[in-house]
């Protein structure tokens, strides 16, 4: 190797040589150097005295990941990997050294690999067959550090901001909807006030030009004594959207307020008393007040608003809340959620979008057959799509399915346009198209669309599935 400082250390199981040598063939035609070499692996302590060397001085460590991998509980490549592992500890956490490849189907959730390795985002090349924009994707990697370094900073780094520090007067046409208060003589029904809230920021993400908190950060302050102030501050917005929710038997009461946040002013405030089967008309009926405060209009892009049956609308909240636990029985629970919501309501658009977005986490943590899941998917962000074309989450699905899992590129990029045609201010799908950017080497891309996803949910854990670009 001329330049081991420059370099690419591929690590793989004996079994995975071919894929390794077809990685190792793209790399090399695109000019990047690349230690593998057969024929030096000859074993004695000259050769381990190199590997080491090599792992110690390369540039990227490439861990080939499979079902070999998986199966094999002791091999050569495993002292490989834990020595590429302990050199993570001694760098700087902004700074880009594994690029994971798995050459088959195997979930990176509870894969047998070093914790380094789930920390980023895994590149899948089925067969070690090597896209021009991998190769591309290298070369950036191995030449422009910043990459990783950009979307860090404006992930995580984002919540580690000095907030004595002077900043940015926030767009006036801003918003958070922080979590509502739940009134309900039921704690058990916490996850209804906090569904309601949720539901609302997605009406209000289809305003053209209104800057909208995402959930994740939003709900960041719930039960926090923190001044309304700071909390406008630290989420870089002009307006709070603030309420409870008091719900009994098929009866909800919303009470909502909107608080210029500079001075605490109370610019709009009303309370809602509804049937439950009326709770979409009541969302869209306050986003559109919040909407007309802040001289604003709801988009014109028509919107499915019809009556819900309480019991359906009750499972899929809680179906929601399970999703947003993200732990590995969650997708599961949320499924079963999804399922029986369905069940009783099987024309919800709505519920089957987040159906197909927990069948596509459920496979992608290893709790589903990738295959199955996929396909279940698939199906249902396609049914969502054909009961509501005019609803963002169903296409939004649709392009996760097929971004993360099918590998239509060109279909996942129309669907994530048209998502935010309807719904501009949709986080997930502006960070599902910043991960589809760094797919395709467009990094200048990825970083500035992960810069508009990181204003929009600064303190959102940016490793998750939905929104990596630590490429």
């Amino acid at each position: 190797m001329s330049d081991s400082a420059k370099a690419v250390f591929l690590s793989y199981a004996s079994q995975d040589a071919e894929a390794a040598r077809r990685i190792c063939d793209a790399l090399r035609a695109a000019g990047v150097e690349v230690w593998f070499d057969q024929s030096e692996l000859r074993g004695g302590d000259a050769w381990d005295q190199k590997i080491r060397r090599q792992i110690k001085e390369c540039a990227l460590f490439v861990p080939i990941i499979s079902v070999s991998t998986q199966s094999r509980a002791e091999g050569y490549f495993r002292l490989e990997w834990r020595l590429a592992d302990q050199r993570t500890h001694l760098m700087g956490r902004n700074r880009a050294f594994i690029f994971p490849v798995c050459v088959d189907q195997t979930p990176d959730a509870g894969a047998d690999v070093p914790d380094s390795f789930l920390s980023v985002q895994w590149t899948r090349l089925p067969g070690g067959e090597t896209s021009p924009a991998v190769a591309e994707r290298v070369r950036m990697l191995l030449g422009v550090e910043a990459v990783k370094q950009a979307s860090r900073s404006v992930g995580a780094d984002t919540t580690r901001r000095d907030t004595h520090a002077p900043q940015p007067a926030a767009d006036p046409k801003s918003v958070a909807v922080l979590a509502f208060a739940n009134l309900s003589n039921d704690a058990e029904n916490e996850f209804f006030s906090d569904g309601i809230s949720e539901e609302l920021i997605n009406v209000l993400v289809r305003v053209p030009g209104l800057k909208v908190t995402a959930r994740t950060s939003a709900f960041h302050f719930k039960k926090k004594d923190t001044p309304l102030a700071d909390i406008a501050r630290q989420l870089g917005v002009a307006y709070v959207v603030e309420g409870s929710v008091r719900k009994a038997g098929e009866r909800v009461r919303i009470t909502a307020q909107l608080i210029k946040a500079a001075d605490g002013f109370h610019v709009w405030s009303e309370t809602f008393t509804r049937d439950l089967k009326d709770i979409f008309a009541v969302q869209d009926e306050i986003a559109g007040l919040v909407a007309e405060n802040l001289s604003l209009k709801l988009s014109a892009a028509p919107r499915a608003v019809r009556e819900v049956n309480p019991a359906a609308y009750q499972l899929f909240l809680e179906g929601r809340s399970a999703f947003n636990r993200e732990g590995l029985d969650d997708a599961l629970r949320a499924i079963e959620c999804y399922k029986q919501s369905l069940a009783i309501d099987p024309d919800s658009a709505l519920t089957w979008a987040w159906l197909a977005m927990a069948y596509g986490l459920a496979a992608g943590s290893g709790m589903q057959a990738v295959d199955i899941g996929n396909k279940l998917a698939r199906e249902a962000a396609g049914r969502a799509i054909e009961l509501d074309p005019g609803l963002a989450k169903g296409h939004a699905a649709l392009a996760f399915v097929e971004l993360l899992y099918g590998w239509d590129w060109p279909l996942a990029a129309a669907e994530l346009e048209r998502a935010l045609t309807l719904a501009p201010g949709e986080v997930e799908a502006l960070s599902l198209q910043a991960h589809l950017a760094g797919c395709t080497g467009r990094f200048d891309r990825c970083i500035a669309l992960s810069q508009q996803a990181a204003a929009l949910d600064p303190f959102k854990a940016w490793s998750s599935l939905e929104s990596r670009t630590d490429y």
